[in-house]
């Protein structure tokens, strides 16, 4: 195989196994209103795990995979991660019961979480640093044709048959990624002075925040005085300074502390939790306002949830050319507006009577816009600064910080419309917004606190998946 073939195929493995992941998310949102027909007797709440379960591992496994593959090597880590994202599918493609399938999606977050940093170091290390740009921008592209077409191509497949074929949709192309890979991916070298991750670190994020979302989810279900709710809130008060503790003393953290004495670091990352609650909950609230109070079909509603993510598409590269020519908090707190513009839009605009083009489709523009230019911003004040060394660590924190904001903001609106009925059903969503809106404003803020409005150079900067 000759050179150039090699980095073809390196960096067609590697953005092919991003489009899974990021497909992987967006399908579910449509699926899940057809997985109430499969398990009728389960209450939203507890569907709603289906949902958190895989954004909650694959935030707190995040950091830790990519210190694995360090260690380990990044291919051997790559590979396993597609052997176990495929095994997790077809696992949560045959579940018979509930539980099993909510830990099959716990298993497909392993997966991806040692997909997404092995990928992009592989697709780095192979490409020569003048092609690097071209490369990243190679890889979140491919990555955003997943996020962008998972709704429409979800609901077609669960339309014509089930929400079990949905998780076989990614095994194809799982399948090309791992032989593309197998030819041309350098051998794994392995550190053998490098320590082993934090794996009880990671298993305390996990628990922090499924004790997190579950008070949220099921506090107004039960009532927040409940013993269970209190406990659940306690317990992930009490484990995260725990879980900060052990990341100063570890030699391998899970984070690295030293860096969020950087405001635009620790900022960053605020804005970044945020905006994946603000972003990860409206997605799951759209489609199944679409589905539930509009009546549109499944198919219907995916499609109804495409114009934010071609809006996002299509504003990309003209928002990356402006945050290099204006810096990044000219064009990230604009961004952030935009996705609460787009809240309050939907909170005022949008009634019981379907009005598609004139109430629901100038919102969808709206958060597209904003998602788009908000993240890339984000994704590039959290490295200013950063040594080439902690380039990885920094990147990878941001996501875990952008994973876990998903996990809470689908728990949020999950425990707003769990007990929604069709009496009450646009006041429930309107209150989703409301909130969603208020955390978008919070996002905003945290933009504004990084600091510099120096021009930046967006290599690498992505839309999130």
């Amino acid at each position: 195989m000759s050179e150039e073939g090699r980095l073809a195929s390196v960096r067609w493995s590697a953005a092919l196994s991003a489009l899974v992941v990021g497909l992987n998310l967006s399908v579910m949102n449509v699926a899940f209103a057809d997985l109430r027909t499969s398990f009728p007797a389960a209450p939203v709440t507890t569907l709603g795990w289906v949902v958190s379960a895989y954004t909650i591992v694959f935030g707190a496994v995040l950091v830790l995979a990519g210190r694995l593959a360090d260690k380990l090597g990044r291919r051997s880590v790559f590979m396993t991660g597609l052997a176990v994202f495929a095994g997790g599918s077809v696992l949560a493609g045959c579940a018979p019961w509930l539980w099993m399938l909510i830990g099959a999606r716990a298993v497909q977050g392993i997966g991806a979480a040692c997909i997404t940093p092995a990928s992009m170091g592989l697709l780095l290390d192979a490409t020569p640093v003048s092609q690097r740009a071209a490369a990243t921008s190679f890889y979140s592209g491919v990555s955003s044709i997943g996020a962008a077409s998972g709704p429409s191509l979800g609901a077609l497949v669960v339309d014509g048959s089930s929400w079990r074929v949905a998780f076989f949709l990614g095994l194809p192309v799982l399948v090309v990624s791992y032989l593309l890979g197998r030819r041309s991916l350098p051998p794994s070298v392995a550190v053998r002075d490098a320590a082993l991750p934090d794996l009880v670190g990671a298993v305390m994020i996990v628990a922090a925040m499924t004790s997190l979302s579950f008070g949220i989810v099921q506090g107004r279900v039960w009532g927040w005085r409940n013993a269970w709710i209190v406990g659940a809130f306690v317990a992930a008060a009490l484990l995260v300074p725990i879980f900060v503790q052990r990341c100063r003393r570890h030699p391998s953290p899970v984070m690295s502390m030293g860096l969020f004495r950087r405001r635009s670091f620790a900022a960053s990352n605020v804005a970044a939790l945020f905006f994946g609650m603000a972003t990860g909950g409206v997605a799951l609230a759209n489609v199944l306002f679409l589905r539930d109070v509009w009546g549109y079909s499944l198919v219907g509603a995916g499609f109804g949830a495409l114009p934010a993510a071609v809006t996002a598409m299509c504003v990309a590269r003209t928002v990356g050319r402006m945050g290099v020519r204006h810096g990044e908090l000219a064009v990230g707190i604009p961004g952030a507006l935009s996705i609460v513009a787009a809240m309050l839009w939907l909170h005022g605009f949008v009634g019981d009577d379907a009005h598609y083009w004139t109430a629901w489709f100038p919102a969808s523009v709206m958060l597209g816009f904003g998602i788009a230019a908000s993240f890339p911003m984000i994704s590039v004040a959290v490295v200013r600064g950063i040594g080439t060394d902690e380039l990885s660590l920094a990147t990878a924190t941001n996501r875990t910080f952008l994973q876990l904001g998903n996990a809470i903001g689908i728990a949020l609106v999950v425990a707003v419309l769990g007990a929604t009925t069709a009496a009450d059903a646009r006041s429930e969503f309107r209150l989703a917004w409301t909130v969603l809106a208020v955390l978008g404003l919070m996002c905003t803020m945290a933009i504004a606190v990084t600091g510099s409005t120096t021009r930046v150079a967006l290599v690498g900067a992505d839309q999130p998946a």
